[in-house]
């Protein structure tokens, strides 16, 4: 994903070579960072 310069978005529903579980787990990563994220006060 990084190599190839892609969102996650791109990397689980548009890219070809990414195998389902690739794709699940890349979904599962994006999830929990961005739950992460919205938890972190930045102010």
């Amino acid at each position: 994903m990084r190599e190839r310069k892609l969102t996650f978005d791109e990397a689980i529903r548009t890219a070809p070579g990414f195998c389902i579980l690739t794709k699940s787990r890349l979904y599962r990563v994006r999830m929990e960072l961005f739950d992460q994220l919205e938890q972190t006060p930045f102010a």
